[in-house]
């Protein structure tokens, strides 16, 4: 059993580190601490696609909160004798875990496809599919080199995904990753939401 083990844990290892070594996809952000402060995804017109491949990935987190309040407000007794200026107990605990299944597709050379689920979120300790773009770079499903020139700086992405807002959107947390932000919570006020839509990226420093 301890051999099996052994082998187990080498096999998980070695695919590991297989998909590091053979699955990063072209003019992709990564989710580790490479994608920090990086936004929109680098531009390049080098491929490494041979046949579509799909990664599968995620990433998990569980945050322990700890808050405290305090007001100087005189006491109002309501006709029950209730201080409605008395502020709520909070009390310290772990919130709810939070998981992202991501998978990702080279689909085609310059095509790309991204889905994400979350597996449990805030509120919601349901899964369901958070959003998914598929993110064109080159037209040669098309024609091989149609418009290649115009293509050389162009990212179209096409799906139900989070809209971009700005630095913000780039700089959150996106549920369980959370790496891009060491704010817990994000911003008082958050942006995020999700709608069916394009974006067309042009960017004159490419590589």
């Amino acid at each position: 059993m301890r051999n099996l083990f052994t082998l187990a844990l080498v096999l998980i290892s070695t695919l590991a580190f297989a998909q590091k070594q053979q699955y990063q996809l072209n003019n992709w952000r990564p989710y580790d601490k490479t994608g920090l402060s990086m936004f929109e995804a680098p531009k390049d017109t080098a491929t490494t696609f041979e046949n579509v491949k799909v990664r599968i990935g995620g990433a998990f987190a569980l945050q322990y909160q700890a808050l405290d309040h305090e007001n100087n407000a005189d006491p109002v007794l309501n006709t029950n004798g209730v201080n409605t200026n008395q502020l709520a107990n909070l009390g310290n605990n772990f919130n709810l875990a939070t998981a992202n299944l991501d998978i990702d597709v080279a689909l085609y050379d310059g095509v790309n496809l991204h889905l994400r689920t979350y597996l449990s979120s805030r509120h919601h300790p349901e899964p369901y599919v958070k959003g998914g773009y598929i993110q064109i770079d080159k037209l040669d499903f098309i024609s091989k080199g149609f418009m290649a020139e115009t293509m050389k700086n162009l990212t179209i992405k096409i799906g139900h995904m989070e809209n971009n807002y700005g630095d913000a959107h780039f700089r959150r947390s996106d549920n369980a990753l959370a790496i891009y932000n060491p704010f817990v919570g994000n911003y008082i006020m958050d942006a995020f939401t999700t709608e069916v839509g394009a974006e067309v990226y042009y960017q004159r420093s490419t590589g």
